[in-house]
């Protein structure tokens, strides 16, 4: 057909896929940038405003790395998604082939996908498992959790190789794992992963409430529900996603509905980070009256706060920061007394001290191992306020 016998307008004939199968190939895709991007969008406000809040500055090192790295993938992830979204706005190839299998760039999401999935959920276990007082348990907890984080980093890249393969030509029966399949393997994986993480944070801090001090115990409760929170943005898509591979797999149009349930999922799991890090430590500041803000001492000698540890008989509590030496500080926690204050002395060379494998929920960081600290010598006084 030549332009001579078109009326309309220059058009050419091209093969292209039936509107019906055009809209169930492309909707889910069309679907899913949509959110990844409104998603990183709300990611990357949030880090903006921690870092200038301060709140960023205030987290310890490894969760400032697993937030910045979750960014940075996060970034490469969403620039893919946009390329792919414009390609499919303006590119004249509709064939079925295309539509169904897309292109290079496309199958790389997947791999990218369970890189993010993988960074956080290593990150929350390691947060998680320091949670579990039996140094047993805890370590059988890791390696589950390293055995699932496995899982999900070698079902997304069988995922990503499938699509590679599917451009080459491939057919389902020639492939050693379907493509559905390996969706599904990484997908639910990911889902027991953060089911795990939320378990296991709720069943420590549910075993720490004692029911004494009602501050306390609101605090554990407030930390357990953010836990639950945590995990329910990513595990309620995971189990969707792969409940419709494994319903439908790769012979069925239906199947395509799962990749808008994983395509958001990076951003997801960089709102996760945010929620268990900056929301734990909002509500213990919230509750114990603690600061967010990277300029206020966290030190600075004998010092004492509001503390959830155990009390010796005269109501003190003593936690270890670093080893007897000459010159070392230590935390004193006044346990909840009617009297309306308690004058301490601490004098060097008679100081008791106990040590504790718990973390320190204010610092967001375990207090397992030595932390060295240098600030005092001979004796100090004070006034301690009722609490």
């Amino acid at each position: 057909m030549d332009e001579t016998q078109n009326p309309g307008g220059p058009d050419v004939p091209s093969w292209s896929a039936p509107a019906s199968t055009a809209a169930a190939l492309m909707g889910p895709c069309a679907a899913g940038y949509s959110a990844q991007m409104l998603l990183y969008g709300v990611f990357v406000a949030l880090t903006l405003m921690a870092v200038q809040s301060g709140e960023l500055r205030a987290q310890n090192r490894p969760a400032r790395g697993a937030i910045f790295v979750s960014l940075f993938l996060n970034t490469v992830y969403t620039a893919i998604t946009v390329y792919e979204n414009y390609d499919a706005s303006v590119s004249q190839n509709r064939t079925y082939d295309y539509l169904s299998n897309g292109n290079e760039t496309w199958s790389s999401l997947s791999m990218l996908n369970g890189a993010v999935t993988a960074l956080t959920e290593a990150f929350l276990a390691a947060k998680a498992g320091m949670l579990i007082q039996n140094r047993k348990i805890r370590y059988a907890f890791w390696a589950w959790m390293t055995c699932l984080i496995g899982l999900v980093l070698a079902g997304s890249a069988i995922t990503t190789a499938d699509g590679y393969f599917y451009l080459w030509g491939a057919e389902p029966s020639s492939l050693a794992v379907e493509y559905a399949d390996a969706s599904s393997l990484w997908l639910l994986s990911s889902a027991i992963a953060d089911l795990s993480i939320s378990v296991c944070c709720g069943w420590a801090l549910y075993s720490r409430i004692a029911g004494f001090n009602e501050t306390t115990d609101s605090l554990l409760r407030r930390l357990i529900w953010i836990s639950v929170r945590t995990a329910s943005y990513t595990t309620i898509l995971s189990l969707a996603g792969a409940a419709t591979n494994l319903a439908w797999g790769d012979d069925s149009l239906l199947s395509y509905v799962a990749i808008a349930l994983w395509l958001p999922m990076p951003a997801l799991y960089g709102l996760s980070l945010f929620t268990f890090s900056f929301g734990a430590r909002r509500a213990i500041d919230t509750r114990l009256g603690g600061s967010s803000d990277p300029t206020a001492p966290r030190g600075g000698g004998v010092y004492v706060r509001k503390s959830v540890h155990a009390y010796d008989s005269k109501g003190v509590s003593v936690r270890r920061l670093g080893p007897p030496s000459s010159t070392e500080e230590h935390e004193l926690s006044v346990a909840p007394r009617t009297t309306p204050s308690v004058r301490i002395f601490v004098e060097q060379q008679s100081l008791s001290v106990t040590e504790y494998d718990e973390p320190d929920l204010e610092a967001g960081k375990s207090s397992a191992g030595p932390e060295w600290r240098s600030e005092w010598r001979g004796e100090k006084s004070w006034e301690a306020p009722p609490v």
